[in-house]
């Protein structure tokens, strides 16, 4: 209820914790329902206060994302995000996830490697391009996207994902 009435428009949070889908935390929803994120760090989320709260919105998309119950509709609206805003990372990242999750390989890896381009301290978003250029057989594309991801940060991920490179 501070959080409401106080009018602020941007708020920092842990990304782990507002990542989580349990337990229920009302400030994580309410944060999720009234906030989208705009920029993501590899520990913290900038929230930005979304007043059009309509179920469009890059935080309603992200939770439903983050619960597992992402739409078509979904994938549409981020398309369409990442032509208004085309240097936001987050929005990348998310449109890579879902493209991924819609059979559409090509277009979530051109999405991860922008959302990385965009965010050059993410290793995460080079981590999950190359799993999937492992799994569509591009090993030469993954390799590079591993040796980029090394660069930023060491991973058990990007260990066991150069152990499938190497199978």
């Amino acid at each position: 209820d501070r959080l409401r009435a106080s009018g602020a428009r941007v708020v920092l949070a842990e990304q782990a914790w507002y990542a989580a889908t349990e337990p229920a935390d009302p400030l994580r929803t309410l944060l999720q329902d009234e906030f989208r994120p705009v920029r993501s760090y590899v520990s913290m989320v900038i929230l930005e206060r979304d007043d059009s709260a309509d179920g469009r919105t890059l935080g309603a998309i992200l939770r439903r994302t983050f619960l597992g119950r992402p739409t078509r509709a979904d994938l549409d609206v981020l398309r369409a995000q990442v032509e208004q805003a085309p240097d936001e990372p987050l929005p990348w990242k998310l449109l890579g996830a879902l493209a991924s999750s819609a059979g559409a390989t090509d277009e979530a890896l051109a999405a991860y490697r922008r959302a990385a381009a965009l965010d050059p301290s993410d290793a995460s978003a080079l981590e999950r391009a190359a799993a999937l250029a492992i799994d569509a057989d591009h090993r030469t594309e993954a390799v590079a996207d591993l040796a980029r991801a090394r660069r930023i940060r060491e991973s058990p991920t990007i260990r066991r994902l150069q152990e499938r490179i190497t199978e």
